[in-house]
């Protein structure tokens, strides 16, 4: 008697097995429905990306100029140079006119 109940169990296991491997076999003709839905994706993917190199292209990038150099530098304002380029320290308060220690 236990050896039936085994011998159902498994004949039960065998039948679930078989036709989740049915369930798996017919996957793929959903998956290929899928793959026709990604691919539509991608092109449009693809023209919106040929668009937005275009308009790149098209962008014109001005750069600032610095601060001008000066000739003629305002009251209390003086002139330094690092690495090529001009920095200008500038009091905050007329009548100190004179620079930290550091900075001469």
């Amino acid at each position: 008697m236990i050896q039936f109940r085994r011998l159902g169990g498994i004949a039960a296991l065998t039948a679930v097995f078989f036709l989740s491997a049915g369930a798996v076999i017919n996957r793929p003709q959903d998956a290929t429905g899928g793959m026709a839905e990604l691919k539509k994706k991608i092109a449009a993917l693809e023209e919106r990306v040929a668009g937005l190199e275009a308009k790149i292209q098209k962008i014109t990038v001005s750069i600032p100029q610095s601060f001008p150099d000066l000739k003629s530098l305002p009251e209390g304002w003086r002139r330094f140079e690092h690495n090529g380029q001009s920095y200008y320290l500038i009091p905050l308060d007329l009548k100190k006119t004179d620079t930290p220690a550091l900075i001469r």
